[in-house]
């Protein structure tokens, strides 16, 4: 397993500094899992990470569980992917900006 970390402030998603990504092969399933650091106003929230392997595809969205979810299969084939985070808390819903990743290979 491989671990890639991303820290959330708000509505901004970012690679965490000092976790490398460089390396990442295209076709890997359930073998790269997400960390997420969220800022304090993402407490309470009900959080799902959604993939996406092309910019305007349907999402894989995948539930959070303990700041931490797997990046899904159908999302790796390609030289890149996407992933963004959505929070509900009652009424309130609110969205990160996508953060991409790059595979080599």
């Amino acid at each position: 397993m491989r671990n890639l970390d991303f820290t959330i402030s708000g509505q901004i998603i970012q690679k965490k500094s000092g976790c490398d990504f460089a390396g990442i092969s295209p076709g890997t399933a359930n073998y790269l899992r997400c960390r997420f650091y969220f800022s304090s106003e993402w407490a309470d929230y009900v959080k799902v990470a959604e993939f996406r392997k092309y910019a305007f595809s349907d999402p894989a969205s995948v539930p959070i569980y303990n700041n931490e979810c797997y990046v899904p299969g159908e999302v790796t084939s390609g030289s890149s992917w996407k992933v963004r985070i959505v929070g509900k808390r009652k009424n309130i819903k609110i969205t990160t900006c996508d953060c991409e990743v790059k595979q080599e290979g």
